[in-house]
Formats: C-alpha cells, structure tokens, sequence
C-alpha cells in the first residue's frame, strides 16, 4: 500500500508541473522552445500506465495516473494550438522570419 502512495505522488506531482506548464501557456498565449516529442513520450506513458497499475493492484497510482493523462493531453493540445496559431501568424505577414548566418567577410549566406 504504501509503494502505491508513494508512486501516485510522483504521478500527482508530475500532473501538477504539467499543469504549472499549462498556465505558463495560457498566460503567455505563446509557445516557445517546446518540443512535442518529448510530451508525446509521456503522454503515452500515461497511457501505458493506465494498463499496467491495475495488474499491479495499484489503484492510487492508477487513479493519479488518469489526472497525468488529463494534464498531458491538455498540455499538447495547447502546445499544438498555440504552435500552429503563432505559424499562422507569421505566415499572414509574408516574410520569412528564418535568420540567415552571413560571413563577415562575404556577402553570401552560410
């Protein structure tokens, strides 16, 4: 039993930065540097965990982990939208917003 509380702290815990994330995020209205790999690793570790605590007999963990999920998705969704958002932006300006690398001594490009 005990192992279980411990684990679904870690798990609660873990939903409780994701979230901190996400207000991060909301607040912003922006994302930058993120890489969404990363998150979809955990996300579906979330997933994996929801088949896995049960056949351990751990239903706090379980139940913290369904929380972690929770916070992931909403986590991505928002990363993605804002993503996607902000490419939109810098789309409607037409300009290329990529920088270019010049050498001092030439006039071309890197």
């Amino acid at each position: 039993m005990i192992p279980d509380l411990v684990n679904a702290a870690f798990n609660l815990a873990g939903a409780g930065f994701t979230l901190n994330n996400v207000r991060v995020i909301l607040k912003h209205k922006m994302v930058a540097g993120f890489s969404v790999i990363t998150n979809l690793f955990f996300f579906g570790w979330s997933i994996w965990n929801l088949f896995f605590y049960p056949h351990l007999h751990q239903w706090f963990s379980f139940c913290a982990a369904i929380i972690l999920l929770i916070a992931n998705i909403i986590y991505i969704s928002l990363i993605l939208y804002y993503k996607r958002k902000q490419d939109k932006k810098t789309e409607s300006f037409g300009i290329d917003f990529k920088l270019k690398r010049q050498h001092p001594d030439s006039s071309t490009t890197c």
